[in-house]
C-alpha cells in the first residue's frame, strides 16, 4: 500500500503482524488517532522517532503531522 492511501498508522508505517498484536491502537482501530492510546507503545515500537517517548515523538511524526490534530 502506498504511504499516501494509508488509513491507519499500521499501514502507514507497514507494521508488521507481531507488533500489530501488542498494539492498542490496532486493538481499538484507531489507527487514525493513535496519538490518543499508543504513545506509550510506539515510543518503544514505532520505526519513526526511537529518541523521543510518547506524545513528543508523536509530534514530530509524518502520520501525527497529515492529520493535524491541533493546528496552530
Amino acid at each position: 500500500m502506498d504511504r499516501k492511501d494509508a488509513k491507519n498508522c499500521w499501514e502507514y508505517w507497514d507494521c508488521p503482524e507481531e507488533a500489530k498484536k501488542e498494539c492498542p491502537s490496532y486493538h481499538a482501530d484507531k489507527g487514525n488517532e493513535c496519538w490518543l492510546l499508543g504513545a506509550a507503545y510506539c515510543a518503544e515500537h514505532c520505526p519513526f522517532d526511537k529518541q523521543h517517548r510518547g506524545i513528543l515523538g508523536c509530534i514530530h511524526c509524518p502520520w501525527y503531522k497529515k492529520f493535524e490534530p491541533y493546528p496552530r
